[in-house]
């Protein structure tokens, strides 16, 4: 296995179960950050996914040659997730632009640094 598909793995778990333990502990409206660093540490692991998606030959290598392909991309996946968040949740919150925005720019962000990370870890 791959070192970009080992991390993107562990750290994928790793988010999972913070997830769960944030949403049990009520972590994302206790502590106003806490969203923005789960998005960003998502964006870290989608893009890593992104290379092991490449690893097991379901996209070309040539795909993730560009930081600006892997973020919009991602970028249009996260979109979808925060639609879906309105569809789950059946309203849209008062602050929905404002968190909407910085849910994208913290994601955003994390799938360059995600995309970072990965090529280091191909050269």
């Amino acid at each position: 296995m791959k070192n970009t598909t080992i991390l993107a793995l562990v750290l994928g778990v790793q988010l999972a179960i913070l997830h769960a333990l944030a949403v049990k502990f009520s972590l994302y409206w206790e502590i106003a950050w806490f969203d923005n660093l789960m998005h960003l540490f998502g964006g870290v692991v989608l893009a890593l996914l992104l290379y092991t998606l490449v690893d097991i030959k379901l996209l070309g290598a040539r795909f993730v040659t560009s930081w600006r392909r892997v973020t919009a991309l991602l970028v249009l996946v996260l979109l979808g997730w925060e639609v879906l968040g309105v569809i789950m949740l059946m309203r849209v919150k008062e602050n929905f632009i404002s968190d909407t925005s910085l849910d994208l720019l913290f994601g955003a962000v994390g799938c360059v640094m995600g995309w970072f990370i990965g090529r280091q870890l191909k050269k």
